[in-house]
């Protein structure tokens, strides 16, 4: 059977009233679409037991929903998101296959995802796309600009400490990367800051262009790829430790700025034009 259009319709908050909706309380065979009203969703949130084919939260939507300590918890095969207007969106998708945020509010942080379960996500514009919790299970992020409407400011997105994820690609755009992903895809139009104060490991950084600051002790890059762009080490007087840099003839980097001692392990030279320094070998027992 095919899925439903159901409209968020509230005169009250309550996601559990069925004469919030233009086809009563949502189900497994809707599609949700939240996107022209001003009705805050304040109540209701235990929604995990479904998952609905489609939520969507149109350019439309001017109320809030939830808080952060309280969010909206469902699942969405699908989850689409464009509330510009929106100030405060509070979401827990307990399982999502398809994600993407196209806009967000251009001027404060609006869209709060805790402890989510996404399988694919792309975020394309807007300010305030924030992952958070340690329970969210993310396998690949992606963060670019929406190339159909340079309009829109690139997306900036934040990964809150302790967030669980495999791949993350960031095409364009700003990402504040305070979690610990296993590989780390910089692109050409790209602003990457790692920061934070999570002990941890990121395996691979691969730079193909842009900007990475490189600001936690904290963190060990096992293998860093300088390709093109450039690596900053020069915000903290803290030591960086990459345990291999493959250095390209693209690439530059900025060290500590006679502020500390880089860990560097080994560094394999393609090009490269200058020698990586301060130098001092990582030892074994500082990578594992």
């Amino acid at each position: 059977m095919a899925a439903a259009d159901n409209e968020w319709q509230g005169t009250t908050g309550l996601w559990t009233t069925a004469g919030n909706w233009s086809d009563a309380v949502p189900d497994a065979s809707d599609r949700v679409r939240i996107n022209s009203t001003a009705m805050d969703i304040t109540a209701g949130d235990a929604q995990s037991a479904i998952t609905v084919t489609e939520l969507q939260v149109g350019a439309g939507f001017v109320g809030t929903c939830h808080t952060a300590a309280l969010p909206l918890y469902i699942g969405a095969t699908n989850f689409r998101y464009a509330a510009r207007q929106c100030t405060s969106f509070n979401l827990r998708l307990a399982a999502c296959t398809s994600f993407l945020v196209n806009d967000t509010h251009p001027t404060v942080q609006s869209l709060y995802l805790l402890n989510s379960t996404i399988t694919t996500g792309i975020v394309q514009g807007g300010i305030g796309a924030v992952f958070d919790g340690a329970s969210s299970a993310i396998t690949t992020l992606v963060v670019q600009r929406d190339i159909t409407d340079l309009t829109k400011p690139a997306p900036m997105v934040k990964l809150a400490s302790g967030v669980p994820l495999t791949n993350l690609y960031v095409l364009d755009g700003v990402v504040r990367v305070q979690n610990r992903p296993t590989n780390i895809y910089v692109g050409f139009g790209a602003t990457v800051y790692i920061e934070g104060t999570t002990t941890g490991t990121i395996t691979l950084v691969d730079q193909w262009g842009g900007m990475v600051y490189y600001n936690s002790k904290l963190t060990i890059i096992t293998t860093y790829n300088g390709r093109r762009g450039f690596l900053d080490m020069s915000q903290s007087a803290d030591e960086k430790r990459i345990a291999t840099i493959n250095a390209y003839s693209g690439w530059d980097y900025n060290a500590n700025n006679g502020q500390g001692t880089n860990d560097i392990g080994t560094v394999n030279n393609f090009g490269f034009s200058k020698q990586i320094e301060p130098f001092r070998a990582m030892t074994p027992a500082a990578i594992n």
